[in-house]
């Protein structure tokens, strides 16, 4: 298991590798590895969020009224 604060950093070192891809390669296999690592870190932003926040979306869209 990775230490939290690696856990949360590696999206943002996704992105900041293909940054630097961007800058540093001159091939046009560049383009395929800037779009994998941004996507990568997007797509790993985008579900930690949906997971951290699905509890709190199912207690205001499911009310049970109990009689």
């Amino acid at each position: 298991m990775l230490p939290k604060p690696v856990y949360e950093a590696l999206p943002f070192v996704y992105f900041g590798l293909g940054m630097l891809t961007m800058a540093a390669l001159d091939s046009p296999a560049k383009y395929l590895s800037i779009l994998l690592l941004v996507a990568a870190g997007g797509l790993v932003l985008f579900m930690r969020h949906k997971n951290r926040h699905k509890h709190t979306d199912n207690r205001h869209t499911h009310k049970h009224f109990h009689m």
